[in-house]
C-alpha cells in the first residue's frame, strides 16, 4: 500500500487497508525525515502567518493570530509525533505499535499463556472488569481498563487515599495468537500519574488488583 510502517509495527493486527485516514496520518509520522519536514513546514506556515497579521490591518485578532497559530500547531505536531501518546486513553492504532507505547508508559509488564482463544480472552476480560468503579473497552484487539475510586476489588493498603484520585489507574491487556491458544500481556503502573505518596502507591495496588484477576480469569 506504500504506507511506511512505524517501528515494532509487524502489521498483523490490521490491514493497511482497514486503516482509517486518522490512523494512517499518524503512522505516517514514523522518521526522522517526515517529522523534520513537518517541523520545518509548522515553522514556515508560523512566519507566513506573521507576514499576513502585519500587512491584515490593526487588532487583537491579528496581533494575536501567531501565538494562535502555534496554540494549535504544537499540540498537533506533538501529538502526531508520539502516535496519541500524551491522551489519557490509547488512541486506535494496530495493537503493535500500542504494545510500543503502553512499553513507554507503563513501569510492569506481566505475561502468562492461556488455552482460550483470542476472542475468548478478550470477551472474558470485558466481562471481569464490567461493574462498579471498573470498565474496560476493546481497542483494536486488545483491552484497555480503568479503575475508578469505587472500585473495591480488594482490601488494599492505602485504599483511604482513594477519595483522593483524580486520574483512574489503568491496566493494558495484548492478546496474541499462541499454539495452545492465546498469550496475555498486561501492562500496569502509569508512569505518567502525579499525586500524593499515597494516592500513586494505591493507584499501584490497584493496577496490580486488575492484572491479578485478569490473570486468574483467563490462565487456565
Amino acid at each position: 500500500m506504500g504506507l511506511d510502517q512505524p517501528d515494532g509495527y509487524a502489521g498483523n493486527s490490521s490491514s493497511d487497508s482497514s486503516l482509517t485516514r486518522g490512523q494512517r496520518l499518524i503512522l505516517y509520522f514514523n522518521s526522522t525525515r517526515r517529522k523534520t519536514v513537518a517541523v520545518l513546514a509548522a515553522v514556515a506556515g508560523w512566519f507566513a502567518v506573521i507576514f499576513f497579521a502585519t500587512r491584515a490591518g490593526e487588532g487583537w485578532f491579528f496581533s494575536n493570530l501567531p501565538n494562535v497559530y502555534l496554540y494549535v500547531a504544537v499540540p498537533v505536531l506533538w501529538f502526531l509525533f508520539t502516535q496519541g501518546a500524551m491522551r489519557r486513553r490509547p488512541v486506535r492504532l494496530p495493537a503493535d505499535v500500542m504494545r510500543k507505547t503502553a512499553a513507554q508508559r507503563f513501569s510492569n509488564e506481566e505475561s502468562w499463556e492461556s488455552t482460550m482463544t483470542r476472542q475468548e480472552a478478550l470477551d472474558t476480560l470485558l466481562a471481569k472488569f464490567n461493574g462498579v468503579g471498573v470498565s474496560a473497552r476493546a481497542v483494536e484487539g486488545t483491552v484497555w481498563v480503568e479503575m475508578g475510586k469505587e472500585w473495591s476489588a480488594a482490601d488494599w493498603r492505602r485504599k483511604e487515599a482513594a477519595e483522593h484520585i483524580k486520574a483512574p489507574p489503568s491496566a493494558h491487556f495484548f492478546i496474541d495468537e499462541a499454539e495452545s491458544g492465546c498469550r496475555i500481556t498486561a501492562f500496569s503502573h502509569d508512569k505518567r500519574l502525579a499525586g500524593m505518596w499515597d494516592v500513586m502507591k494505591l493507584s499501584d495496588e490497584m493496577a496490580d488488583t486488575a492484572v491479578r484477576l485478569g490473570r486468574e480469569e483467563t490462565a487456565r
